[in-house]
């Protein structure tokens, strides 16, 4: 794991402190790669392979449906807690609102993986749809990567 991956899990401090500067700056955001959210479809049951460059190798592995309108309950499940949240649109800029979570408990490398991820999506300013990939995006650029098919337990490969 890198150390800017690791920096991002100093604590809730730090958590809290960076979404104060996020929502309250005032910054703007680019628009949504893909056209306003309210003439997307849902984009239900991504699976995440990547965060922050990094390859997630925890499984289950984290899961993100969006429904990309204004006012609309985004879910997913962190591989350990469900969560919910809504977007914010204003001006064509995309915001996520509070993010809700169950609260379980789990291994650590498990709330690592789930810590860095609730962080990305708190920091998501747009998202790009590929063929079978979903990216989030923020002013750092593609902070995660998910794709349509669940990914294999690791240690194995694909057979043809």
């Amino acid at each position: 794991m890198n150390a800017s991956l690791k920096r991002l899990l100093t604590g809730t401090a730090l958590l809290a402190g960076l979404l104060t500067a996020i929502f309250s700056a005032g910054c703007a955001s680019p628009p949504p790669v893909n056209g306003n959210l309210s003439d997307q479809p849902a984009l239900s049951n991504w699976h995440l392979t990547e965060l922050y460059g990094d390859p997630v190798k925890t499984r289950p592995v984290p899961t993100l449906s969006l429904y990309a309108s204004e006012g609309g309950k985004n879910v997913g499940n962190t591989g350990i807690n469900s969560f919910s949240f809504e977007f914010v649109e204003t001006d064509g800029k995309l915001k996520a609102g509070p993010i809700t979570t169950t609260k379980m408990a789990s291994s650590p490398e498990m709330t690592e993986t789930e810590g860095v991820f609730l962080a990305a999506l708190e920091e998501m300013t747009s998202w790009r749809i590929g063929p079978g990939t979903l990216e989030i995006i923020s002013h750092q650029g593609v902070i995660a990567k998910f794709s349509k098919n669940p990914p294999l337990p690791p240690g194995t490969t694909a057979s043809r």
